[in-house]
């Protein structure tokens, strides 16, 4: 029931913004929330973007916002941690 009516698309981007806030204080690169959401992308435009759309921004829209976010607070010239190291370990591990 959640996933069909689900929050606001603005509650869905206000939490967007806030996943990227917890991203960057936490040392992230907060490149990686927008390079996770445009790799959805693929996977959305097979079916679940019928049931997303009624609750969520297009991922589109969310990166256009999170960019935006980004500049206006200036927070352009942080390069956290990106632990592909880790990552890769990790897929290589399933």
């Amino acid at each position: 029931m959640l996933m069909e009516e689900g929050l606001s698309k603005k509650d869905e981007a206000d939490a967007d913004q806030k996943a990227l806030e917890m991203l960057i204080s936490t040392g992230y690169d907060p490149q990686s929330y927008i390079n996770y959401l445009s790799s959805l992308k693929p996977h959305l435009e097979k079916g679940q973007a019928k049931v997303l759309s009624k609750t969520h921004p297009t991922i589109d829209t969310r990166i256009k916002l999170l960019r935006e976010f980004i500049s206006t607070h200036q927070l352009d010239s942080i390069q956290g941690k990106k632990n592909e190291k880790r990552f890769k370990q990790f897929i290589v591990s399933l």
